[in-house]
């Protein structure tokens, strides 16, 4: 059975990463969305597509990211930034869903998102590991 996976942002630098990391995995079906198919700010629309869906995950690269425009249309900024992310876990939370959230800043380190991809998996693969000893 294959995982469909919700990805946010999909046109953005981090959703087309995410993308190009990750095809060609059999096991897994993209539901790639963008502004124009998702406003995720919107809670009715968010919840409307989970369950239609039924994401095994989702992947919210999704962000208001111009500095200068953040500074000066804080509103905006919060609602793609701080709302949006609310309004996917509470519908990841509600359908079952993984949610990972991934913020990029521009700067002077740069983490290249196959690095990114490991890390996470590393940080799954070790907190599967834990509980598994643990129970």
């Amino acid at each position: 059975m294959m995982k469909k996976i919700i990805v946010t942002g999909c046109n953005g630098q981090l959703g087309r990463a995410i993308n190009l990391e990750l095809a060609g995995n059999p096991e897994l079906e993209f539901v790639n969305t963008d502004v124009n198919e998702l406003d995720i700010t919107n809670i009715d629309e968010v919840l409307k597509l989970a369950r239609e869906v039924k994401p095994y995950a989702i992947i919210n690269c999704a962000a208001h990211t111009a500095v200068d425009a953040c500074e000066t249309d804080v509103d905006n900024a919060y609602r793609i930034n701080a709302i949006g992310p609310r309004n996917l876990s509470i519908a990841a939370t509600q359908t079952g869903a993984k949610m990972v959230h991934i913020m990029c800043l521009t700067g002077s380190r740069i983490i290249h998102i196959s690095n990114l991809i490991r890390r996470i998996r590393r940080a799954y693969m070790e907190k599967r590991s834990c509980r598994a000893r643990t129970w």
